[in-house]
Order: structure tokens, then sequence, then C-alpha cells
């Protein structure tokens, strides 16, 4: 209880002025690059977390993002344009943490920090990987399953990169979401191939079985896969369509993804964040929209972008330990942290 109080006190600390409007703040002290790609919070201390930015850097902060400090020591010299778009902390280990590159040397593309981003290690790739999303999947065989954009397809490797296999061609892989409680059926969204845009893996990412996507017309990509952690078979997709846009917009799933309904019709979802005890609280980011909230499961939408200086949002997190504390970063602009308030009941309710 006490560290819970303690996490509770920093994540509050400095925004009581804001509170009751439930507006963001900038959480950018000693970040020194504003265009971020991508965000990991740890799922047992919500006040460790890390962030990818443009310019290839990696930053961590220990006090609710109030403070970032770089832990960027064995990733290749900085240079602009070299965003770290894949970041994952793996929630078994809290010391080892992946990098992915969407540029870069070739071969240095993927990274492995094991002592808590203090310093970090190559893992060999071949050609010239645009890494977007690392998963980890521990079955019998653990193994690293790597999405990548580029119409390079998914790969995955046993053996820490000494040997690697395609699990999807040559399409760009935008996402992979696995099962919370059956680490072996895994989700994966593609843009830019030919339908159909979802992928669904029952043996850990090795095959991949497309699905029809009957509930679309025409050729879409999909950008976000999130299973609840509360009931797994509930998941949400954020689905993106360039011509017309008429199939684009947030999708759910009652049975694992195996069938799907529109709920939401909006454009560029980047991400979706599943409140940690309760399915049907959302939020949702959309590049040109910000960040949206839903409290039914999606019937009803609250747009929360008060105190965001752009709309261009590229992620979306809730602290795990403090589901009422919410985190987005952003292009241009860095991180912002939101105390929802009308949400502050529900860690005790639920």
């Amino acid at each position: 209880m006490r560290t819970l109080a303690i996490i509770i006190a920093l994540l509050v600390s400095g925004a009581a002025a804001t509170a009751q409007t439930s507006a963001w703040e900038p959480m950018n002290r000693g970040l020194g690059h504003s265009y971020i790609y991508s965000l990991a919070i740890d799922p047992v201390d919500s006040l460790r977390m890390f962030c990818g930015t443009d310019a290839g850097q990696v930053y961590e902060s220990v006090d609710g993002g109030f403070n970032w400090e770089l832990r960027s020591s064995g990733l290749p010299p900085t240079t602009s344009g070299w965003r770290v778009g894949g970041l994952y902390l793996d929630p078994t280990d809290r010391y080892l943490l992946y990098a992915g590159f969407s540029d870069g040397p070739v071969g240095q593309r993927l990274f492995e920090s094991r002592n808590g981003g203090a310093s970090w290690m190559n893992i060999p790739t071949p050609n010239n990987w645009s890494v977007f999303h690392i998963l980890p999947v521990q079955l019998t065989q653990p193994r690293l399953v790597v999405a990548l954009g580029s119409q390079q397809g998914l790969f995955w490797t046993a053996d820490r990169g000494e040997h690697w296999s395609s699990g999807i061609g040559a399409t760009g892989v935008q996402c992979v979401a696995m099962h919370p409680e059956r680490p072996a059926v895994l989700l994966a969204g593609t843009v830019g191939g030919t339908k159909p845009a979802l992928r669904r893996s029952n043996d850990g990412g090795v095959t991949w079985l497309p699905h029809s996507m009957d509930f679309v017309k025409s050729s879409v990509g999909v950008r976000a896969i999130t299973f609840s952690p509360s009931d797994p078979n509930t998941v949400y997709m954020g689905v993106t369509q360039g011509a017309t846009g008429i199939e684009a917009g947030l999708y759910r799933s009652n049975d694992a993804g195996l069938t799907w309904e529109r709920i939401y019709r909006i454009a560029e979802i980047s991400d979706i964040a599943v409140h940690p005890r309760n399915e049907n609280l959302i939020y949702i980011s959309a590049i040109h929209s910000g960040v949206l909230r839903s409290k039914d499961g999606g019937r009803s939408w609250t747009t929360v972008t008060t105190g965001l200086p752009t709309t261009d949002v590229m992620r979306v997190r809730i602290a795990p330990g403090y589901p009422v504390c919410v985190f987005a970063v952003t292009l241009r602009h860095g991180a912002f942290r939101m105390v929802d308030e009308e949400l502050r009941e529900d860690m005790f309710t639920r």
C-alpha cells in the first residue's frame, strides 16, 4: 500500500491547478527531442517509462514523466531521421528492453538492453529493415517477433538474431498484439499491401492466417490493435482507408478477433489504450484528431485535447498502477500527461 501511495502522489503532484478540467500538461524536462514515436510504461512501476524519439534516441523517466534522462549508450550515432519506432519493455523482466529503428546502418536496426537501458547491444538483422513493432513471445520455444514497414513483412527469431524466419511476406506490418492469456494467439495489422489487412497466428508468429475482412469493401490498412487486459475476448482495432475513408474507424471484436464490428468512424488511428480493469473504457489517439475517450465501449465519445498544442498524437498509454493517469506523445511537441478527473473513482470501484 505504501508503494501505491507513493506512485499516486508523484503521478498526481503538480497537476492540482488543472485537475478539475482534466487538461494535458507537458512533461518534457530533459527531453532533447520533441518528435516522439514510441512509449513504454513499466507494468509494475507506473513511475518508470521509456520513450523513443527522432534522431534515434531513447529516454527514461523514473518519476512519472516529470524528468527524462538519455539512455542511448550503445545505440548508433545520432542522425536526423532515424526514429525509434518500436520500443518494448518486457513485463516479466523490468531490466529487459528492445528498441527498433526505422532507418540506420545496415544490420543495426534492432537493439536489446539487459540492464534497464543503461547500455544497448545490437541484435543482427538482415537488409535495411524498418522496425515498427517488437514483441517477445514466451512459449516452449521463446521467440522475438518483429514487424516491419515498407513492404518488408514480419520476421521472428528464436536465437537472438542468428537466424530469422519469415512469418508474413512482402507487406508493411504496422502492429502486432498478443492475447493476454494465450500467448500463442497473435494478431497483426498491415498497411500498403493487398487484402486482407488483418492476419492471425495461433502458433506464436510462425504461421499466419489471413482474415477475410468481409466487413470492409476495399483495400484497407490496420495501424493499431489492442486486447483488453481484463477481458481478452474484447479487442479493438484501428482501420485506415486512404481513398474515401468510408471504412476507416475503430472496430471491436467480442470473440478475440474472429468477428468485428465498426463502433466509431474516424481516420488515422495511431494507438488504442484500454483500461486495465474495464474493457469498455478506451482512449484512442489519431493523427489530426488528437485523443478521444469512450466510457461505454465505443457507443459515445469525448474529445480530450485541452492543453494539447497539436492533434498529431502518436501514442496514448494508461498508467497501469494508476489508471486515471494517461500519457500521450506527439510529433513536434513532446510528451504530455493528463489526470482524468472523471475517472478518479474508477480505480476504487472496479
